[in-house]
């Protein structure tokens, strides 16, 4: 799986999850052709990956491009003009994407490794939390097909 992800970086939905853009339901079926048909079995696919959706396994494989993740928190950073405690709370979010793909939960937002050194929720005003829960979730529905 590894192996065919990173050689396949210019595949048309692997780019899309790489580049944090949203894919489509042909997208997500021609993964699952390749995953479940081409490199395996169903079986094989659920006994590894358990319920990973093949666009957040891609994003953990292939990692995502880190001018996408900047540029998701572009309008943000413009609109907010964060400073620099903020900034480096962004940076240490662009930082996990990148790694991983997307931020599970708005909780994962206040613990390790978000909470040092300083707090999502002490830095940021109600408003803006509120936007940049937005940009976090869009990370993960961007590698998932929301609607069919």
């Amino acid at each position: 799986m590894n192996e065919y992800v990173e050689t396949h970086k210019q595949h048309p939905s692997i780019k899309k999850l790489i580049h944090n853009k949203p894919i489509t339901w042909d997208d997500y079926e021609e993964l699952e052709r390749i995953f479940t048909q081409e490199l395996g079995t169903e079986e094989e696919y659920e006994n590894h990956y358990s319920d990973t959706p093949f666009g957040i396994l891609i994003r953990k494989i292939a990692k995502m491009d880190r001018e996408s993740a900047y540029a998701a928190f572009s309008s943000f950073i413009a609109e907010e003009r964060p400073n620099a405690m903020q900034i480096e709370f962004i940076n240490q979010v662009v930082d996990y994407v990148v790694e991983n793909g997307y931020v599970k939960d708005v909780l994962d937002l206040m613990k390790t490794p978000f909470d040092r050194p300083f707090k999502f929720s002490m830095i940021f005003t109600r408003d803006e939390q509120v936007k940049f829960v937005r940009i976090k979730n869009g990370f993960k529905e961007n590698a998932m097909v929301i609607s069919v």
